[in-house]
């Protein structure tokens, strides 16, 4: 392998000898692929200098010190005996150590590959239409469905230590009684009035500001001893439903007996001669007494007058006995200025709890907002990671990109000025967990893009056939058998009745592969949650800001129709409360589709088990169920296997992402880069690493 390599020092070039190079044999150069992504060349950090080259790069450290400019090309001889430059590197002379022989100095990994790796988790802050470029039309959002909630109860009356109500509720109330607000929740406003209190005369509940529907469930606990007068929903002067009918229970007998067990309670009724005349002549069925705080019923299985009368435990307290629930639902259809009241009969009353939920639906209007395209992110990231480089993104296989619009959170509050956060590994993690897209990079023509992992293993790559190729070992790559698979977005807490039917955070999956602990994580930081959007959009010219919130990126499928990006809903997702909400294209379902090579490397078909979700399992997305299983078909781009070999010759494809075929002995083997790492000045100088794509045996 004839290879050369020129030390650079301004306008000196200077052919290094043998002799120059204390650790020729050392050099290398290696191609490798960073798990199942693009291939990055790298190339050996040390040098160490001897004779001449030592004496010109200490010259240069004495004039200039660390200052100093210095360079290494490697050049590569072809068939036709020209050398062309394989790889160039600077020196740094922060690095430089000398003794009287030798001088030992580190290169500068000046590579694309070295400055996505040393930035890509640091998280940049864009000023919007400065910094970065927005979209060419903002985007309407045109908002959700939310629900509203005011609660009620009795507040009427003197509060007993039991927690209950005791009141009365005279003709001169006008069929009123207190009714006081416990709590709320409003999400839009707008569509109802409601009052802290339902007060005496003409009091109400509630005042639609518009035509709507309001839902009531309700639950009162009524003490049927003490009884209660008739509750009744009332639309202005318009009865709606009756809550209950008034009820009462005078069957307690022998209220003020005291006794320990039974055979006490009849002695005492023995003892009293209108007690024991009862007892023995009438069929006192359906009367109760209180042992010990425990209710006793009276029963009489006689069908004839006044047969045998005898106690029977409940088990349970009277407080229990008395209580009866009446609990429903009612929807009522109100116009604008229409009042919702309650109103009650006259008479005494004792309630051991009463809960009253008003509920509507409601909609806020549409908002404008500014909006950015996944190619502008990534530029802007790219010059304040110091990249000097193109980017593209391919749109040849996944065509929903090609609708994406990436949201910031300070543009959907409409924060003045608004600031945009992310870093490359946000929008590298959001391209592989929601499309399968990894980057590659090419130093030779400084460009990046993003593509499809089935793009760059692809069935049409180029084939290149290896042919003395010896010392095989082939074994299975342990890292990618997986035991289970969590995909998706991360868990948002909402702290709202809205939100239960969203979908869009993670899901897990077991692939019944029998490998304990191992996991797959793919999840993106950019959040497709409609109902995020929601809420920061409802924080609309609140002044504080939202520390968890404001920084983050959330993406939409959104299409230009009258001078404006609107929402794009190309997967119909249903629900109780989800009929319109936003991007069921990218669910953790589609989520795993975009990366269903990547997940079966160990079999072309597969099936992952639904395990659980952090969100609406019930939620159907283009007529699919959130938490239905899924099948994984023909996903035969990679196997798991790995395959070891070396070769006496260098052999580097044109395409580093060709198709690789060599054979053994027993196997003729087929696949894709995974590692080449060449040492030029040593026999058996290349050794190949390949991810087995296809394994069959010879004939």
């Amino acid at each position: 392998m004839l290879t050369k390599f020129n030390l650079n020092i301004e306008n000196d070039q200077y052919e290094l000898q043998e002799d120059d190079l204390l650790n020729w044999a050392d050099i290398e150069c290696t191609y490798k692929r960073s798990g199942y992504d693009g291939v990055v060349r790298s190339f050996m950090s040390k040098f160490e200098f001897t004779n001449e080259a030592r004496r010109k790069l200490l010259s240069e450290f004495y004039t200039n010190g660390m200052m100093s400019v210095a360079s290494i090309t490697m050049l590569l001889i072809d068939e036709n005996w020209n050398y062309h430059p394989q790889f160039s590197c600077e020196l740094d002379f922060t690095t430089i150590n000398y003794d009287d022989h030798t001088l030992s100095i580190n290169a500068v990994d000046a590579s694309l590959a070295a400055r996505i790796k040393a930035n890509k988790s640091t998280r940049f802050e864009f000023l919007l239409g400065e910094d970065i470029s927005t979209a060419p039309y903002n985007y309407l959002f045109d908002r959700l469905d939310m629900i509203e909630t005011a609660t009620y109860h009795i507040s009427d009356g003197s509060s007993q230590d039991d927690g209950s109500i005791r009141g009365y509720c005279s003709n001169n109330n006008n069929g009123r009684i207190m009714i006081g607000l416990t709590n709320s929740e409003i999400a839009v406003g707008g569509a109802v009035y409601f009052k802290d209190d339902q007060e005496y005369g003409d009091g109400y509940i509630l005042e639609a500001l518009k035509k709507i529907t309001i839902k009531l469930d309700y639950s009162v606990v009524v003490n049927t001893e003490t009884g209660a007068p008739k509750l009744t929903l009332m639309r202005n002067e318009d009865r709606i439903h009756d809550i209950h009918d008034g009820c009462i229970d005078n069957h307690r007998w022998l209220e003020g007996m005291v006794s320990n067990n039974v055979e006490e309670a009849l002695a005492y009724i023995y003892e009293n001669r209108e007690y024991a005349e009862r007892w023995e002549n009438e069929n006192l069925a359906g009367h109760w007494v209180v042992i010990r705080e425990v209710v006793w019923k009276i029963k009489n299985d006689s069908t004839e007058e006044p047969g045998q009368n005898y106690f029977e435990s409940t088990g349970i307290s009277v407080r229990e006995y008395v209580s009866h629930t009446h609990e429903g639902h009612i929807e009522v259809e109100l116009n604008p200025k229409d009042r919702l009241w309650i109103k009650c009969g006259v008479g005494i009353y004792e309630y051991l709890s009463s809960k009253f939920v008003f509920s509507w639906t409601t909609r806020g209007d549409s908002v404008v907002m500014g909006c950015l395209r996944p190619l502008a992110v990534l530029e802007a990231l790219l010059g304040k990671m110091g990249a000097e480089c193109t980017c593209s993104i391919s749109d040849k296989y996944d065509k929903r990109l090609s609708d994406v619009l990436l949201l910031p959170a300070e543009c959907i509050r409409g924060i003045q000025n608004p600031r945009v956060y992310s870093s490359f590994s946000d929008f590298s993690g959001w391209m592989e967990a929601v499309f399968g897209y990894v980057y590659v990079i090419d130093e030779e023509q400084k460009h990046i893009e993003f593509k499809h992992r089935r793009e760059i293993f692809s069935d049409s790559a180029p084939v290149v056939h290896i042919n003395n190729a010896k010392e095989f070992s082939y074994s299975l790559e342990k890292s990618v058998l997986y035991s289970s698979v969590v995909i998706g977005y991360n868990k948002q807490d909402y702290d709202s009745i809205n939100g239960r039917n969203e979908f869009n955070f993670g899901s897990t999956y077991t692939t019944r592969f029998p490998i304990e602990g191992k996991k797959l994580e793919l999840k993106s930081s950019y959040r497709a949650d409609s109902y995020g959007i929601e809420f920061l959009v409802e924080k609309r010219g609140q002044d504080t800001t939202d520390n968890e919130s404001d920084s983050t990126m959330f993406f939409v499928s959104a299409r230009m129709n009258g001078g404006l990006y609107r929402p794009y809903r190309p997967c119909p997702v249903t629900g109780e409360y989800s009929g319109d909400l936003l991007n069921g294209e990218f669910s953790p379902v589609a989520c795993v589709e975009a990366n269903a090579e990547s997940i079966a490397f160990m079999a072309d078909n597969m099936e992952l088990v639904f395990a659980s979700t952090d969100g609406d399992g019930d939620v159907v997305i283009d007529g699919k169920k959130l938490s239905s299983d899924i099948e994984l078909k023909n996903c035969n781009m990679l196997s798991a296997g790995i395959l070891k070999f070396s070769c006496p010759e260098l052999t580097i494809p044109d395409d580093i992402n060709s198709l690789i075929h060599v054979e053994s002995n027993e196997y003729i083997y087929e696949g894709y880069i995974s590692d080449i790492t060449i040492r030029y000045a040593r026999e058996e100088a290349v050794e190949y690493t390949l991810l087995v794509k296809s394994k069959t045996p010879c004939v």
